[in-house]
C-alpha cells in the first residue's frame, strides 16, 4: 500500500530568486535562514531541502552559509535560466 499524504513525512523546498539589484545585501540569506528557523523549530520538519543551479555560486553560497549538507549534483537536470542548456542541480538538505 503506497501512502500518498502530504505530511507523512514533514519535508518542506525552499526555492528563491531575487532581483539583481537587490543582490549582495544579505536579503536572501536572512529570509532563508527565517524560513529554516520556522520549519525545522515550529513545524518540526525533518527535512528542509535547496535546489540550485551548479553554476550559480551566489545562490549555492546559501545554503552553504547556512549549514546545509550538499548531498548530491543531478547531471544536466534542468535547463539553465535563460533557456539555452541542460544545467546540473544541487541539492542541498539540512535535517
Amino acid at each position: 500500500m503506497t501512502r500518498c499524504l502530504a505530511w507523512d513525512i514533514p519535508k518542506s523546498h525552499i526555492g528563491y530568486w531575487i532581483n539583481t539589484r537587490f543582490m549582495g545585501n544579505g536579503y536572501m540569506l536572512e529570509a532563508v535562514k527565517g524560513l529554516c528557523e520556522l520549519g525545522l523549530n515550529h513545524m518540526n520538519f525533518k527535512r528542509v531541502e535547496i535546489r540550485c543551479e551548479s553554476t550559480n555560486l551566489k545562490s549555492r553560497s546559501i545554503p552553504e552559509k547556512l549549514g546545509f549538507e550538499l548531498e548530491g549534483i543531478l547531471k544536466n537536470e534542468d535547463l539553465s535560466a535563460d533557456g539555452s542548456k541542460l544545467t546540473d542541480t544541487c541539492i542541498y538538505a539540512k535535517v
